[in-house]
This record gives structure tokens, C-alpha cells and sequence, in this order.
């Protein structure tokens, strides 16, 4: 499409109510956003289960979560981890929880924890141990003994292992829409408990937050696709690529909803716990979640106008093997989806062995920049344009929003749907009406596939003004402005002074340094290939592998994969396309390879090139 005219009118918000019942000292809330030492602000949060990570390697992977951008962790506490047996109560080796806690506050990261007691993560049973299942059936979720009575307990225990450790928020239950008086209950019992943080919430799709206004936050998602439907069929367009004004994902649990105005909530702010980079592969339904898509959802949930954004997942994980069962969710324990025996890795930024995918560098970049920005982004109230698309089936008209506080903002452009193309436009012109004056902003074009955000009237001296960039800002140091370039769109820059350029490196303006990056193309660890030999009919045998742990990544295709060691299975995954890394413990010297092969009539929603029969094309060692 050509030469398009938008209109954007830049409202002045309206100053935002307090939120007296929550915070503390550093950390307050408002219906709008949090401020941290009375200054906005704008955090991002990635979910990482401790339980679902060797106790090895916690340091690691939270070193690599802050490197990305993250600035608090959160966690599911998933109760049939710690108490399978009842009266069993486990703390010890990745079950530590609390000494969790303490290395992310080490490296100056806040805890989201996540406390259930149904918590769903595609756990066995939601989280609830079997014995719950049992002794409380229907009666689990409600306000039933002796359901409260066990509740109590789990909280009382967990509350005296965390001790008076610092959090940054609780959140209770999860996914409940139907009960807000058991969701009440809980939320006080957990402060009775000792179970404290300055914020306390629960997930806000699909329930009435108003009866629950005094004791909890609501916090909502998106996730690219539906791995949970129950269908073998293409999803149907998803709002999570829309600008829409919309605070979660229509397809987590609700019907479709049509394109609406923003309407601005006066009572909440707009937080997040499960924007999705990824999706985790069901049996029957393996979707394929590309950086493009990672970056598309975390733009639009931003434009959107969201002031806590909460990446779910942000780094993999693989399920313990139980004392009396797998940990997986399945049909078997009652559910509607058979998920991996193990692997958890959901397609995250950082895999489930630690490795980096693409959409961590580029979910990275925004991350960079709203913790230099997010000062300003946070206040800041979203406006839709007068040129939207007219529903979720809109696959032509432009896509973007303006955040903008009535005199300057920031424009959100998205140009990418997962599994719908996009067309390219050519000559957009941007209208803003701001309360001081108009600003135009020619756009030469917006590439397919393309996602970003850019700044209007950004200040950079008393004297001088950027009035645009086509270019992705990252971060700001003193005097010194980094950008990054759009792939496919030229990094053009126009300043207060009358001053126009298209910057590539350094520019020097008024005292103020530009840079403009490239980004740099997404690169997989080579690794070294190593031997694998046929041990029978889909089995394969790799001998000779160093005492040392490892990582080894295994290129194949065909229905599901199994990994043994000495006859035991410690690694799975259902074929979705990609590799599949897995972690080959210490003193480990020979893994065995077993594949189910893809067969004709095996009824399975893929993404990616359907291959029938089993092999495997490669094996290499990673680290």
C-alpha cells in the first residue's frame, strides 16, 4: 500500500489516582504505573523456574536473564515439587527456593513469586500434588475443607523456609475466572501466613478484578498461538499483532474480541506476567515461534500501552522425574493436552540447556531501551490512529499506536503476524497533533516482517529537540544516544534546528552524540559434530562423549524423541522443527538416541515442513 495519510491526536493524560494499598518504601503503584524511588517506572519481567533448572547452573542462566534485560525473575512455586508426598515437605538442591531468592537478589534482581497453589505451567495436576486430587477432588480451588485446611499448611511452610527475604510481588492462584471469594480467601491467607511483598496479584483474564481491587493486582498475556486448542487446524488471526487497547490475548480462555477503542483504565494499571516469546508444544498441536514473532507480541503489548511487561517464558526448563509420577501435564492425569515427559523449553529466549535463541538479542534491544526510557514510556498513554484495521482479519491496513504524554511520545509500528504476511507500505506520512503544535513524520517505508518503536519530539538539550528517528532507540548515556537501524528502512533523523540526516555510525549534533548500530545478523553456536551409529531399528547409539558436562544439540525429524542414559530416559521432546538441545550430565559417556517416527495417520497440527518417518542428520557438542 502507498502513500498513506495517518492522524494521531496526543492527548494530555490525566494525573493517575494512587493506589494506597500496595508498595512500600521504594516501590509505589498507581492506576497508571509503578514508580521506584518515586521516579517512573517501566520494568520487564522473565519467568524461569528454579525447580525446572539444575541447582548448577542458577547462576549461570540468571547472569545470562539480567544480560538480556531482565530486572526481576519471576517464578512459579509449583506445590507438588515440594510436598509429592504428603507431609513431605522438600526445600533441598533445586528445590531451594529460597536460596533462589538470594542469588537473584545478588545480582540486584527482584522476585516475582508465583505461589499457586494452582499455578498450571503445564504441570502434573496444575501444581497440586496427587494426594490434593484425591482427598479434595471437586472441592480443590474453592473455599471447601479440607482443601483451606492443606492451603494453609503449604503456605505456612513456604512462608517459614522464605523466611523475612525480600519480594517484589505474590502472586496468588492462576487462570481462576469463576470464583473471586476463593480468590479473596487466599489472598488473605497468604498475608496471614507470612507470605508478604509489596505487590501482591493474581491473572486478570476472564474474572471481575473489581471485587478484589483492595488485595490484588490483575496482570494479563498473550501468547503468538494456541498449543492448548483443541483442534488440528491454523489458529485464527490473534489480537496480540493488533494495537488495539486490549490488556490480554482473546484466545487465553475468551472468545474473540472485536478491535475496540483505548479506553483507559482508571482503576489498574496495565501489567503483564505471560506476554509470550514463545509456546510450549502439545502432542497434537507444535506451532513454531520465530524471533519475529517475540518481537511483534512485545512490541504491540507495549503500544498498547502496557507499564510492567512480563515475559512467560523467558528462559526453558526441564520437569524433575517425581518420586511417584512424571511432572508433566497430560491426559492421562486428567488433562486436555499431552505434554513432553520433560522438556519445558517452550521456545523460550534461552532454552531449556542455556541456549541463546535469536529473539533474545532481539527482544535484548527493547529491553535495553526501557531501561533508559522506561522513565519516560511509563506516564505515557496510548492513542490509536484514525487508519486501523477493522478487525482481526485485516491483513492490509497499517498497524501502529503513539504512547505519547501530549507534547512528545513514542510511535509503535508492527508489520509482522504470525503466519500471515504482511504487505509492505510505501509513503506513510505520520500526522500528530500534539498539544503545542503538529509534527509530520514521512516514513519512506515499512518493510514486511518489520516491528519497532521510534521517538516524536524527544529532547535532547534545553535548546534542541529530536523531532523523529526512524531508527530503534536502545539506549542513552550522559550526551550519547544509541540507536539501532530497521532493517529495510532508512535510519533518517530530523532535529528542532532544521537539521536533517540519515545516520549510519556517529553523528555529532548540539553538544549530543548519535549512534546508529546495525544489527547483527543471528548466529548459532556451529558446535563440534560428533559420531552417532544405528543401535537398532529408530535408535542410534553416540559413544565416546567427554566426562564433563555438556550440551548436545541432536538435528533431526520424525514424531517425538527420547534420550537414554543406561536405560533410563532423561531427555524427550515432540518434533516441532528445530533441534533439540539436551544437557548430558557428568561422568555421562554414552547416550542412547530413540525416535518415534512421523507416520500418515498421526493427526498433528505442524508449522513446519511435515517429513514422515525418523532419522537423525546430525549430533554435535555445544559447550
Amino acid at each position: 500500500m502507498d502513500n498513506i495519510h495517518i492522524h494521531f491526536q496526543a492527548e494530555i493524560p490525566a494525573a493517575p489516582d494512587p493506589l494506597p494499598g500496595f508498595g512500600d518504601a521504594a516501590v509505589r503503584v498507581n492506576s497508571r504505573y509503578l514508580t521506584r524511588n518515586g521516579r517512573p517506572w517501566l520494568p520487564v519481567s522473565g519467568e524461569l523456574h528454579y525447580s525446572r533448572l539444575p541447582r548448577e547452573c542458577w547462576e549461570t542462566e540468571l547472569d545470562k536473564m539480567k544480560a538480556g534485560g531482565i530486572q526481576i525473575v519471576s517464578t512459579y512455586v509449583f506445590w507438588i515439587h515440594h510436598e509429592e508426598i504428603k507431609g513431605q515437605f522438600r526445600f533441598d538442591g533445586n528445590l531451594n527456593v529460597g536460596e533462589f531468592i538470594d542469588l537473584c537478589r545478588e545480582r540486584g534482581l527482584e522476585v516475582a513469586l508465583r505461589v499457586g497453589p494452582w499455578a498450571h505451567g503445564e504441570c502434573r495436576n496444575g501444581g497440586h500434588p496427587d494426594w490434593i486430587v484425591r482427598e479434595c477432588g471437586a472441592g480443590a480451588r474453592h473455599n471447601t475443607e479440607p482443601y483451606l485446611t492443606y492451603v494453609r499448611q503449604y503456605y505456612q511452610r513456604l512462608a517459614a523456609h522464605l523466611g523475612n527475604r525480600r519480594l517484589f510481588s505474590i502472586q496468588i492462584e492462576n487462570e481462576l475466572v469463576d470464583d473471586t471469594e476463593h480468590l479473596r480467601t487466599l489472598a488473605q491467607m497468604a498475608r496471614e501466613c507470612g507470605l508478604n511483598a509489596p505487590l501482591y496479584t493474581a491473572t486478570g483474564w476472564g474474572y471481575d478484578t473489581a471485587g478484589l481491587s483492595d488485595l490484588v493486582l490483575p496482570t494479563y498475556g498473550g501468547y503468538p498461538e494456541q498449543p492448548w486448542n483443541q483442534n488440528t487446524l491454523p489458529s485464527a488471526p490473534n489480537s496480540v499483532f493488533f494495537f488495539t487497547g486490549l490488556r490480554h490475548d482473546a484466545l487465553i480462555g475468551n472468545d474473540l474480541l472485536p478491535i475496540q477503542e483505548i479506553q483507559e483504565d482508571r482503576s489498574t494499571p496495565f501489567f503483564t506476567c505471560e506476554t509470550g516469546p514463545g509456546v510450549q508444544c502439545t502432542y497434537h498441536r507444535r506451532p513454531v515461534i520465530s524471533a519475529a514473532d517475540a518481537l511483534a507480541n512485545e512490541i504491540c503489548t507495549l503500544g498498547n500501552g502496557c507499564s510492567w511487561l512480563g515475559l512467560y517464558m523467558y528462559h526453558g526448563g526441564t520437569n524433575p522425574m517425581g518420586q511417584l509420577s512424571t511432572m508433566n501435564e497430560n491426559k492421562a492425569s486428567g488433562y486436555p493436552n499431552d505434554c513432553p515427559v520433560f522438556s519445558y523449553d517452550f521456545q523460550a529466549p534461552i532454552g531449556e540447556c542455556g541456549q541463546l535463541r535469536e529473539s533474545y538479542f532481539r527482544l535484548k534491544t527493547v529491553h535495553e531501551f526501557l531501561k533508559d526510557f522506561g522513565e519516560e514510556l511509563a506516564p505515557m498513554t496510548p492513542a490509536l490512529p484514525d487508519l486501523r484495521p477493522t478487525g482481526l482479519t485485516d491483513m492490509e491496513t497499517i498497524r501502529c499506536c503513539l504512547r505519547s504524554d501530549g507534547y512528545r511520545g513514542f510511535v509503535f509500528v508492527n508489520n509482522h503476524h504470525h503466519n500471515h504476511p504482511l504487505p509492505e507500505h510505501r509513503d506513510v506520512t505520520l500526522e500528530i497533533a500534539f498539544a503545542d503544535a503538529p509534527l509530520q513524520v514521512p516514513i519512506p517505508v515499512i518493510p514486511s516482517g518489520a516491528s519497532f518503536l521510534f521517538p516524536v519530539r524527544m529532547p535532547l538539550t534545553e535548546t534542541l529537540t529530536l523531532e523523529y528517528a526512524l531508527a530503534q532507540p536502545v539506549s542513552r548515556r550522559g550526551d550519547v544516544l544509541l540507536f539501532e537501524e530497521i532493517d529495510g528502512l532508512p535510519p533518517l533523523f530530523r532535529f528542532s534546528d532544521g537539521t536533517a540526516a540519515a545516520i549510519s555510525g556517529e553523528y555529532k549534533i548540539g553538544g549530543v552524540t548519535i549512534l546508529v548500530r546495525r544489527r547483527e545478523p543471528f548466529r548459532e553456536n556451529p558446535g563440534t559434530e560428533i559420531p552417532f551409529a544405528p543401535c537398532g531399528e529408530n535408535r542410534w547409539l553416540v559413544s565416546g562423549l567427554p566426562e564433563s558436562a555438556c550440551t548436545l544439540r541432536i538435528d533431526y525429524y520424525g514424531n517425538t524423541i527420547f534420550v537414554f542414559s543406561q536405560g533410563k530416559m532423561i531427555a524427550d521432546q515432540y518434533y516441532y522443527g528445530d533441534a533439540f538441545h539436551v544437557h548430558k550430565p557428568a561422568g555421562v559417556r554414552e547416550l542412547e538416541i530413540r525416535l518415534r517416527p512421523l507416520l500418515p495417520e498421526d493427526d498433528i497440527y505442524l508449522e513446519c515442513p511435515r517429513r514422515e518417518g525418523a532419522g537423525i542428520r546430525q549430533v554435535c557438542i555445544l559447550s
